[in-house]
């Protein structure tokens, strides 16, 4: 009885599943993850024609939203802009204008979480509408 309780002991022990596995690390900690990135904000090119937009046109205003700022970056003179930013959850607007030709605007805003429109108004260009979410 001893010898087929032992043999069954024996037999559960190496039938059961083991991980082996090799640590890189050295026993050093591992890397903290990047940091998040900011959104951006999609402003499309505006048509002259009137008709649809072209998606796979480049646009000469980018922008993004970090630490409860709007940045709007402009890659070309438009002369003076005005820029609105309207949180479509909550109903809440921000405004302000600037100059394009200093290539940066910035507009802070109430960083709530919910879907942004920016709309960016230009001397020379026309409307530039935008959106991001949060």
């Amino acid at each position: 009885m001893k010898k087929i309780l032992a043999l069954l002991l024996a037999a559960s022990f190496l039938a059961a599943p083991f991980n082996l596995y090799a640590d890189d690390n050295d026993g050093e900690t591992p890397p903290p993850p990047p940091p998040p990135q900011p959104p951006k904000i999609f402003i499309p090119k505006p048509n002259p024609d009137g008709g649809e937009i072209n998606p796979c046109s480049l646009s000469p205003i980018s922008g993004q939203c970090a630490n409860g700022e709007i940045e709007i970056i402009f890659g070309a003179d438009f002369g003076a802009v005005s820029i609105t930013a309207v949180n479509n959850t909550t109903g809440d607007m921000w405004y302000c204008t600037g100059e394009s030709s200093d290539g940066l605007v910035v507009l802070p805003i109430d960083p709530l979480s919910g879907s942004y429109t920016v709309t960016i108004e230009t001397q020379t260009a026309g409307i530039f509408v935008g959106e991001f979410y949060l």
